[in-house]
């Protein structure tokens, strides 16, 4: 899939941000049918993990238990944009610790 650039919205090279070596690729909408799939099959099972996370930190954040309420909410706060991600990387590459903003 990664050399196929109708797939993808944006190209990051790590880099030129200090992320670490190599680069990956945003997905468009619609996404790939694998992406997708994926998504909606691992949300359910991740969401009650994240809200048991955020409830131990005091954080008053709870994740909806569909994944298509998730991107409801996302797109109703103004994230209309996909943010599943491809990496690329060659001999030698590495992904640094980060946080993406």
């Amino acid at each position: 899939m990664y050399g196929n650039d109708g797939l993808f919205r944006s190209r990051v090279v790590m880099a030129r941000h200090g992320y670490g070596r190599g680069e990956y690729k945003y997905f468009v909408y619609p996404l790939p049918e694998l992406v997708a799939g994926l998504r909606a099959a691992l949300y359910p099972r991740l969401a009650p993990i994240a809200n048991r996370w955020n409830q131990a930190m005091g954080i008053a954040v709870e994740y909806p238990p569909t994944h298509a309420d998730f991107i409801l909410r996302c797109h109703a706060a103004g994230q209309s944009r996909p943010t599943p991600l491809l990496l690329q990387y060659g001999e030698g590459d590495y992904n640094c610790l980060h946080q993406d903003l």
